[in-house]
């Protein structure tokens, strides 16, 4: 084990490598975390609006009801800015990269809910 973050980076790196030789197809599942380098706002970290107090809207009540329909827009159009502005960061760009260079096919983010309460198996 070391502590130098550079020399652990390339370990794992090379682990990583060493485990990817010869696979036909794999999937690379990231967390919304990938994105907040880019300026994306972490929806429900420390600082995120979730932590706030903003909750979200769920399909029901935004399908029965235009106010709350007017809400969702209204929240939206205010929180666009950091995605409009956001660029790819150097996480986005190794993945494109593993994706141009055939060795992964597809790249999913996912916000998984209730992972702390076990709601993930």
């Amino acid at each position: 084990a070391t502590n130098d973050p550079k020399v652990y980076v390339t370990q794992r790196a090379q682990i990583l490598a060493e485990w990817m030789k010869g696979k036909k197809s794999i999937l690379c599942l990231t967390g919304a975390g990938v994105s907040t380098e880019s300026g994306i706002p972490d929806y429900r970290g420390n600082r995120g609006s979730y932590f706030r107090g903003h909750k979200p809207i769920i399909h029901h009540e935004f399908m029965s009801s235009e106010t709350i329909r007017k809400r969702y827009w209204a929240r939206s159009l205010v929180g666009y800015s950091p995605f409009a502005d956001a660029r790819p960061n150097e996480g986005h760009l190794a993945l494109a990269s593993l994706e141009k260079n055939g060795y992964i096919g597809v790249e999913f983010e996912v916000q998984l809910d209730d992972v702390d309460e076990g709601g993930v198996s």
